[in-house]
């Protein structure tokens, strides 16, 4: 996803900023137009020191701009395509929350509900029976509000440091291996300046 510079820049190309018919299609972009866009791109990531990115227009339902640039991960000589598939990573939060408060206002699940351990919503479906201390006392609310603990977006994200995992395998990692801990001094086996070091 870019930024509001690319926004910018693509308002001014005629492809999106003037009404066309349904058929438009990626060859009515023109070659200055691509490469625009491709400049765009590739700035932002070299700002993001990022390998590849790939990058899709659409309009009406259809996509009218399709390119990949740059490789496939640091290191590796293999290019990217627009066919490769990507981690959605932090833009799965909104839409996790949309989910839970659809669930919320058929009243399916309450915002004070837990979510590990025998009483929680998912139970122990990732620890086999037991959880680590606090992890039975995460509610609903501490996820959306990211007041559970964690860990920062740095060097230390549990999706980057087990890229081989499925969704199962790394939340279990994740549970056993990453501190979590509720920001309340009651229940938090971790000092409270730490845990707003990890979510400040």
């Amino acid at each position: 996803m870019l930024g509001g510079g690319a926004l910018s820049l693509f308002r001014k190309h005629s492809f999106l900023a003037q009404e066309q018919s349904q058929s438009t299609l990626a060859t009515d972009i023109e070659p200055s137009e691509r490469q625009a866009m491709a400049g765009v791109a590739e700035d932002f990531m070299r700002q993001l020191n990022a390998p590849g990115l790939s990058l899709a227009v659409a309009r009406d339902g259809r996509i009218v701009y399709e390119q990949s640039l740059g490789v496939t991960g640091h290191g590796s000589k293999e290019r990217l395509t627009t066919s490769h598939l990507f981690r959605i990573a932090s833009v799965s939060k909104p839409i996790t929350s949309a989910a839970i408060l659809r669930l919320m206002e058929q009243g399916r699940v309450q915002i004070e509900e837990t979510v590990f351990g025998r009483r929680g919503i998912l139970a122990t479906r990732y620890s086999g029976s037991t959880y680590e201390p606090g992890i039975e006392q995460i509610t609903i609310d501490h996820l959306l509000t990211h007041t559970s603990g964690g860990w920062s977006n740095l060097e230390n994200d549990p999706m980057f440091l087990n890229v081989g995992m499925d969704q199962a395998e790394l939340i279990s990692w994740t549970l056993k291996n990453q501190a979590l801990a509720i920001l309340r001094e009651k229940c938090s086996p971790i000092p409270t300046s730490v845990i707003a070091s990890w979510v400040g």
